[in-house]
């Protein structure tokens, strides 16, 4: 008994050198076998080496392998009820064919095929709405997008007075940090005197209120519109 205990202990204390991993370093495993699945029944901690506790936008269509979803297309073009979704599953017969069985309230729908669609072409692949994809020897890829460019065809001012060259972008303190100040695309419709140089420009005194052409500060040239 004692041999026992003793051989037992030198098993378990083997085991714990094995697992143990050094501090400061990544303790990590490769897995290549991926024929588990998802389960997310039991504690993750009880789970093997081959199953993951979650899988999202994952495809296990081949066993042992993991790949990208593979998107999805829409199967009605309109509700086949008013009612809520309880559940939807498989339902296979015993000839080998299968039905989607799907529970809306208190009603039971079927339609076949079942929840998978093949294609036997390209063509028919690439029929209908792709959003930020490309399509390539029958494989599905992200779309290569262009990144924004920022324009502007005139000289522009920060808050304070601060001239920015044109075409390039003025940042401003925000909500959530820096931010990129636009304003909306206007028109100026006077051309003849801007800078109110040779006097208001169509502007009167009004009442409580008197404007003239003043040289006390300018934005523009060396005049501007005091009142």
């Amino acid at each position: 008994m004692i041999t026992n205990e003793l051989s037992e202990q030198k098993v378990r204390g083997k085991m714990a050198r094995k697992k143990k991993s050094k501090i400061g370093q990544p303790d990590y495993q490769t897995i290549y076998d991926w024929s588990g699945g998802m389960n997310d029944v039991i504690n993750p901690a009880l789970l093997n080496d081959n199953e993951s506790p979650r899988l999202e936008n994952a495809s296990l269509d081949e066993k042992g392998t993991l790949y990208p979803a593979k998107g999805r297309r829409e199967r009605y073009n309109e509700p086949f009820s008013d009612r809520s979704i309880n559940g939807m599953g498989a339902f296979y017969k015993s000839d080998g064919t299968s039905r989607l069985v799907i529970g809306a309230d208190n009603e039971l729908y079927i339609d076949s095929p079942h929840h998978i669609n093949t294609f036997d072409s390209q063509s028919e692949l690439e029929t209908g709405i792709k959003q930020n994809i490309e399509i390539t020897d029958g494989k599905a890829q992200p779309a290569h997008l262009s990144l924004p460019t920022f324009t502007r065809n005139s000289d522009a001012y920060l808050p304070d007075g601060t001239k920015v060259s044109a075409g390039q972008p003025r940042f401003v303190d925000g909500k959530f940090g820096k931010g990129v100040l636009v304003e909306e695309g206007t028109e100026n419709l006077d051309t003849t005197d801007p800078s109110f140089e040779n006097g208001t420009n169509g502007f009167f005194s009004g009442e409580g209120v008197t404007v003239s052409s003043s040289s006390d500060w300018a934005w523009h040239g060396n005049k501007s519109l005091k009142m």
